[in-house]
């Protein structure tokens, strides 16, 4: 097995079976950029520390988004959970800044709270699954959740290259298109209140794509977990 095998054959996958899924992830990844091109753009002509730090907040979630997206496609989805943990920090961040009086004034200031502390502050419905990366995909360790997909259990044989598995990629395809669309929203609906209503109908424009692309994925992503569900059965 050469090096890319599993990268070509999921590519396959993405113009094939998996393609709904594929052009919904881009989709997602799309409205966060058209919110990062709304940032930039007022920042041009009303600058605010809130609005740049949202914007950064967001091209770097986009970043740790497509860097999951690209590690399972080379069957390294496990792996990517190092990246998955502050995707889900910069999508409580968006909502921290918001919510919560003087945190861009901390933020500024380098004061910041750590990210559980904050997650607490707004209510997350993150946290179990942070600590659940922090201990199983963040850092090195023996239990299975770490080091069950690097043996063959059929064969009892150590896998070192991780083979393309269509059932396994649709299933991380669909959590990942869950926290992004997550993502493209939460951008929508920062710039809408960095901009303090000085463009209105582009913030309400950006919001109601966001939930149309939340709305156009939850009947697929809902069929797929339902796969999941009935071989956990």
């Amino acid at each position: 097995m050469h090096l890319w095998e599993c990268r070509e054959q999921s590519n396959v996958a993405l113009t094939a079976g998996l393609q709904p899924l594929a052009s919904l992830i881009e989709e997602a990844l799309a409205r966060v950029d058209e919110a990062v091109v709304y940032f930039e753009k007022f920042q041009a002509s009303a600058p605010a520390p809130a609005g740049l730090l949202c914007a950064l907040v967001a091209i770097k979630a986009r970043n740790l988004a497509l860097g999951c997206y690209s590690l399972a496609l080379d069957g390294l989805a496990q792996e990517s959970g190092a990246l998955l943990r502050p995707l889900l920090e910069a999508i409580e961040l968006l909502c921290y800044l918001r919510d919560v009086p003087g945190a861009v004034d901390n933020a500024l200031e380098g004061k910041l709270p750590r990210a559980g502390i904050r997650a607490k502050r707004i209510g997350s419905a993150f946290q179990n699954l942070r600590e659940h990366l922090n201990t199983h995909a963040s850092h090195l360790g023996f239990d299975s959740a770490c080091m069950l997909h690097l043996v063959d259990m059929r064969s009892g044989r150590l896998r070192p290259v991780q083979h393309f598995s269509e059932a396994v990629l649709e299933q991380n395809m669909a959590t990942l298109f869950a926290f992004t669309a997550m993502l493209a929203q939460q951008a929508a609906i920062s710039f809408r209140w960095c901009s303090q209503e000085a463009a209105p109908i582009s913030a309400e424009s950006l919001v109601n794509k966001a939930m149309e692309c939340i709305a156009a994925g939850e009947p697929i992503v809902h069929s797929v977990f339902a796969k999941r569900t009935a071989t956990e059965r």
